[in-house]
């Protein structure tokens, strides 16, 4: 089965829809993998959203970014430019993401990009298996769904993995952040995308005083 379903981690890391009960007693860390966010957007791309922060985006609909065929998924020459596409749309969505958390609950957070070797990929999105290639980072992370509770009495700022998400993304600035992107993708400029995807790094470069 050709990988159609490219996805991103935000870092630093966020709470998604809503927080987890904050009483003080135990944190079940599956609620990292709830599903807080669905839709299919008019351009073709499917898209999932947890509420630990992961933003899915099943490109089977959306011809610039589909793997052609099965054998082709280890055609470097065939999927070296559609994983570029992927990474632009996904870019492009941050800094849609970013803008409406301004304009939607007026809040900034330091930002990230997208390289290929941050993707998370996986066969669909209801598929259990996520790949994370290089990133340990990522793979650090993707422990924290593990299915298992806290030992008894353990507070959730007592991992790493839950601690700094401070940050709640609410459901509509999602919604809104989605909305954007699909004006992105629908702008009869044939550049918009690639200048989009440029913007979101210099950004990034300039929060990290990499001003070349």
């Amino acid at each position: 089965m050709p990988q159609n379903v490219a996805a991103y981690y935000l870092w630093p890391t966020v709470w998604v829809g809503s927080r987890p009960p904050t009483s003080g007693t135990p944190i079940d860390v599956r609620v990292l993998d709830e599903e807080v966010y669905r839709t299919t957007l008019p351009v073709g791309i499917s898209v999932k959203v947890r509420k630990g922060g992961i933003f899915f985006f099943d490109f089977s609909g959306w011809p610039p970014g589909r793997a052609p065929t099965e054998d082709s998924k280890c055609n470097l020459d065939i999927m070296a430019p559609i994983i570029l596409k992927r990474v632009t749309v996904l870019n492009a969505h941050l800094a849609s993401l970013y803008t409406a958390l301004s304009l939607q609950q007026n809040r900034a957070v330091e930002k990230m990009v997208v390289s290929p070797s941050d993707l998370i990929t996986s066969d669909s999105l209801d598929s259990r298996v996520m790949r994370f290639g290089s990133n340990m980072l990522l793979l650090g992370l993707s422990t924290a769904s593990t299915p298992s509770m806290y030992p008894s009495g353990r507070h959730k700022d007592c991992d790493w993995r839950l601690m700094g998400r401070n940050v709640l993304i609410e459901t509509k600035t999602v919604e809104e952040s989605f909305r954007l992107l699909v004006m992105i993708l629908q702008h009869e400029g044939s550049h918009v995308l690639l200048v989009t995807d440029l913007y979101a790094r210099s950004c990034k470069a300039y929060e990290d005083y990499n001003h070349s």
